[in-house]
């Protein structure tokens, strides 16, 4: 069961499943709730039980054929004088005896009969309505006289809000007795005559006319003889339907190989959304449901707009509890909800406007002025445009000024972020408020570059006491080292002596190499080594090295690629320094390299730039970054093992930056790569 909650098919063809229980649901619930409503399972008498579930499905189309009598009515009226009417021959085709089951009398106020279809007295069931109806329609004119064409205008305006059965109108301008100017109105419209009418209807006790009575009543009968199946699909469609809403629920977001829950594209619908989706349908079907079952003529209607809809609507509300389960799974149901957009959004606003009131100050002046304008000046047209174009030219000049402020703050920022420390913003002129942020990023500028000063001051000061105290430490270190030697090469001296001075051998040498390579390290990095740039072929140079480095190569049995460009490069370079990066490099790579390995020398070459590129496997394990082994005194080899100062490569840095080129380190797992890039000589 487990392995099916990360199975597509299982899924589809679960829900599939699942849609057919819950329309099965719809289906055998409705024929339920009529026979339940009708009390078909409590009522002593079943034919009186059933015949009401007749009459309960059968009303919409009672009250249909009571409407269509109102428009006989308005017809018959109209044309009872004339003769061989078509309209009138068309209904009473249609509530004729042999057509429909369905009979109907006509009474005015008085209880006169005025209009019946046919006469049987034997019916199962009657209603009855009262209706206002319009007849003999007139056309009748009058002509209005105004003293203002503003008066004129609010009686039209009138007479469209109130006299919808206004047919014309037109006006024109007169002078009157006392010379002055009339506006008068002409106007035509319809009048009918109104009179009262009582319309009751029967349905006949045998129905033997096959209209949506008889349809209704076969109906009933089928679905009187499948109750109690009804009552067992119901339930076990129920119980189904909730093992599979479960099944899908727990293998909601998981995916088969993958770990962790993984949302669909439906998942990443807003909810709120997905949840009107399914509301708007419903609504959308039931009002069409109401209205052609009302309207329609038959019992299909209900399946045609019942159940055909649910064939649609179900399977957006079943999938809803799939994707919240989906959803909240993976954390985010509330966060993927338009809803939580808005109140976001909300809730920024509100945060904002203690740093922008002015703003909205001014916004909330603009909308005052806009409103009391349009006020005092709405019967005058041209001051309310000249108005609002002198606002919106105002508006657009104070826009363009924030806007050019805002440009001065933005290029200051970018010669922040440049590196460009003494940059000062020019706050001459500028809106308070932005100017004040003008000032804070003045203030910014000026803090950095005292930091960066300081900084820089303390990196020198820390160059020249490490050259200074190396300095003065090489003079013991080489005494030390000479008076070793002389004992080395003193006769007579006890074995157990020798091996004393063979140690004192090896570390008084460690220590005079770590101490030029501190001098070194500090020259390189405070950039006092002299520099003689020019042209070196570096493919030649790489040979050379590669040759020098055979020999520990092999013993550390390294294998060496090196893939040289055949364009020959040309780099500027000083080609003692640059020895000394390929020596330091070379020489760390002899050491730090798994043994039994290939080594990977190359360069690659583009019209400005000549790379050369070096990988190798670490012996070690490396759980740092690139940048943080170029820094002085680290090493790949976190047991310190080995007798490496940890200076190589932060010298080989410095001496490659030294000469105008980058050095980049990158680690990758086991994979050690360094890249060195100098510009090319054309």
């Amino acid at each position: 069961m487990k392995k099916l909650l990360t199975k597509s098919w299982a899924k589809i063809f679960a829900f599939v499943l699942l849609t057919v229980m819950a329309l099965t649901i719809t289906v055998s619930g409705f024929g339920l709730y009529s026979l339940i409503d009708s009390g078909i399972f409590t009522s002593n008498n079943e034919y009186e039980a059933q015949h009401k579930t007749i009459i309960s499905v059968s009303v919409s189309y009672f009250w249909q054929q009571m409407a269509l009598v109102e428009n006989y009515c308005s017809v018959y009226f109209e044309n009872r004088d004339k003769e061989n009417s078509t309209a009138l021959a068309d209904f009473e085709e249609h509530f004729s005896e042999k057509n429909s089951n369905f009979f109907f009398v006509v009474t005015d106020q008085s209880g006169k009969e005025l209009l019946r279809n046919y006469s049987n007295d034997d019916y199962q069931y009657s209603q009855a309505s009262t209706r206002n109806m319009l007849l003999n329609e007139r056309i009748e004119t009058k002509d209005l006289s105004f003293r203002t064409d503003k008066e004129r205008q609010e009686y039209i305006r009138m007479c469209e809000r109130n006299y919808a059965d206004v047919s014309h109108q037109n006006w024109e301008g007169d002078i009157d007795d006392d010379g002055k100017l009339d506006y008068v109105l002409k106007i035509r419209y319809t009048v009918w005559d109104k009179q009262t009418i009582h319309i009751t209807g029967y349905v006949r006790s045998q129905l033997i006319v096959q209209d949506g009575f008889f349809e209704a009543a076969n109906w009933v009968s089928n679905l009187f003889s499948l109750r109690y199946w009804l009552i067992v699909c119901c339930s076990i469609s129920f119980l189904c339907g909730v093992f599979l809403l479960a099944f899908l629920s727990c293998g909601a977001g998981r995916k088969a190989g993958k770990e962790g829950i993984h949302l669909s594209l439906p998942d990443k619908i807003p909810f709120d959304l997905y949840v009107a989706l399914p509301l708007l349908a419903a609504g959308y079907f039931i009002r069409l449901f109401i209205y052609n079952a009302y309207g329609g003529y038959e019992i299909a209607d209900y399946i045609i707009y019942g159940i055909a809809p649910a064939i649609i609507w179900l399977p957006l509300v079943l999938s809803l509890p799939i994707t919240f389960a989906a959803r909240l799974k993976a954390g985010n149901w509330w966060i993927n909800t338009i809803l939580h957009k808005i109140c976001r959004g909300v809730a920024y606003i509100l945060r904002s406007l203690p740093l922008f009131w002015k703003e909205w100050l001014v916004c909330l002046s603009i909308a005052f002025i806009e409103l009391a304008a349009f006020s005092f000046f709405k019967d005058n047209e041209k001051i309310l445009i000249y108005l609002w174009l002198f606002e919106k030219l105002l508006l657009a000049v104070m826009v363009a000024l924030a806007a050019i402020d805002i440009r001065r703050l933005l290029k200051g920022i970018g010669e922040i972020a440049g590196g460009n420390f003494k940059f000062v913003i020019d706050l001459k002129n500028m809106f308070p408020g932005l100017k004040k942020h003008g000032k804070n990023l003045n203030n910014i500028n000026a803090r950095m570059n005292l930091t960066v000063d300081e900084l820089t001051k303390s990196e020198r000061m820390k160059a020249e006491l490490i050259t200074n105290v190396s300095h003065d430490i090489k003079t013991p270190v080489t005494s030390i080292v000479n008076y070793v030697d002389i004992l080395k090469n003193e006769n007579g001296l006890p074995d157990k002596f020798k091996e004393y001075v063979s140690v004192l051998d090896r570390q008084s040498k460690r220590l005079k190499k770590l101490i030029e390579d501190l001098v070194e390290a500090a020259k390189a990095s405070a950039g006092n080594m002299p520099v003689n740039l020019e042209p070196m072929d570096i493919n030649l140079l790489l040979s050379q090295a590669v040759g020098e480095y055979e020999d520990r190569l092999s013993k550390q049995k390294l294998e060496m690629i090196l893939t040289l460009s055949p364009n020959a490069p040309v780099i500027l370079a000083d080609g003692r320094m640059l020895w000394r990066v390929l020596d330091n490099l070379l020489s760390n790579l002899c050491k730090y390299a798994l043994e039994g390995t290939r080594v990977y020398l190359s360069t690659e070459v583009s019209e400005e730039k000549v790379g050369v590129m070096l990988k190798n496997i670490s012996n070690h394990q490396l759980n740092i970054s690139g940048d943080e082994l170029i820094e002085r005194f680290v090493r790949g080899d976190s047991s310190r093992s080995g007798e490496g100062s940890g200076l190589g490569l932060s010298i080989a840095r410095g001496l490659t930056e030294l000469q105008k080129g980058s050095f980049e380190m990158a680690i990758d797992g086991d994979l050690f790569k360094t890249v060195l890039t100098f510009e090319r000589c054309k």
